[in-house]
């Protein structure tokens, strides 16, 4: 996020066409968010897009893949390409978790959430085995931080904790590590001293006593306990423009993420797993735990794609804590998001 552009951690999905269009764009197309959902009816415009995720294997973007192994892309005529990227910094050129939408507005481009996926981040912050004596960030203030990479939710959550406890954020030690394996590892192997991670590499580090669980926010409540409130995170965002001129391929996108988000809802963790490519979400090969995993995190998904009421505002309020350096002052919440298109779901 910062400088550079994304995690999510932060992603999780974002969009960018690859083809060219199989039914031109209506001239009158109206914008998103003056119900652009309106306009859907008819083939999509665009028929192949590539879609951009920092880190495809990771539970809280597991919708992505699940909808595309349901063939739900292909049942609206979308032909799509999953890109898994290293992390959010590296999802937001492709574009990525809501909170980007905030940070590229400040930057002069706007991007918008069109489905939201993942109602609270499931961001957890643990403190190495050789740290038993931590139990809050200020025990951390002088020791390095594995985060997913250079600006990205895992970073921000690091230096919103040094703000939120009376630190200063620049001063936070924070280390690249990357995410699942090579994080657990780090952390095991004493390279970083703690680490903020997401499923399912959490539950490995806890299953393995690698690590002391400080912040946890794989729930509602872990969740308004650090941020204060609800904090939206994955979910189907794309540039405003392309809302614009692509109303029928927004709304087939939001489709998609609207009838994953219930089959979600309405299938045991068990069925998912078994719907999910294992190389990407339990190499090795533990199906049954991976479900265990996925059945404890199951709520965090929407069951509706819509954005929080309170939500943009909590995730403004994260980002100017913990980048004091951007200018949030001209930031309009209205257009970093809409419901019109998983509200058109029918």
């Amino acid at each position: 996020m910062y400088r550079s552009t994304v995690l999510s951690m932060a992603l999780v999905f974002v969009t960018a066409c690859s083809s060219a269009a199989t039914n031109p764009p209506s001239a009158t197309a109206p914008a998103a968010s003056s119900g652009g959902a309106a306009a859907s009816g008819g083939a999509p415009e665009k028929s192949a897009l590539k879609i951009g995720v920092g880190g495809q294997g990771q539970i809280i973007y597991m919708p992505l893949t699940l909808a595309d192994q349901l063939g739900y892309f292909k049942q609206e005529g979308l032909s799509v390409e999953i890109q898994d990227l290293k992390g959010g910094a590296d999802a937001l050129t492709a574009m990525g978790f809501y909170e980007h939408t905030i940070r590229t507005q400040t930057q002069g481009k706007l991007i918008q959430m069109i489905a939201t996926c993942d109602l609270y981040p499931g961001l957890v912050m643990f403190a190495g085995k050789s740290h038993p004596e931590a139990k809050t960030i200020k025990d951390l203030a002088n020791l390095k931080i594995g985060i997913t990479s250079a600006g990205s939710s895992t970073e921000e959550m690091v230096k919103f904790l040094f703000k939120k406890n009376g630190l200063d954020p620049a001063a936070a030690q924070t280390v690249a590590v990357g995410s699942g394996g090579p994080a657990i590892t780090a952390l095991k192997n004493g390279v970083v001293d703690a680490l903020v991670t997401v499923e399912p590499a959490a539950s490995t580090i806890e299953k393995n006593s690698d690590g002391n669980v400080l912040y946890d926010t794989r729930t509602e409540q872990g969740t308004r306990d650090v941020f204060g409130g609800a904090w939206p995170a994955g979910g189907f965002y794309v540039p405003v423009d392309f809302v614009q001129q692509n109303p029928r391929t927004a709304q087939a996108l939001a489709r998609v993420a609207v009838d994953t988000l219930k089959y979600i809802k309405d299938h045991s963790p068990e069925d998912i797993a078994a719907k999910l490519p294992g190389q990407l979400f339990y190499p090795d090969g533990d199906q049954a735990a991976f479900a265990q995993v996925l059945g404890a995190n199951q709520k965090m998904f929407s069951q509706d794609g819509k954005m929080p009421s309170d939500g943009p505002t909590n995730v403004l309020e994260t980002l100017k804590a913990a980048d004091t350096q951007t200018d949030w002052s001209k930031v309009d919440l209205s257009k970093t998001f809409t419901n019109s298109f998983v509200e058109a779901v029918k």
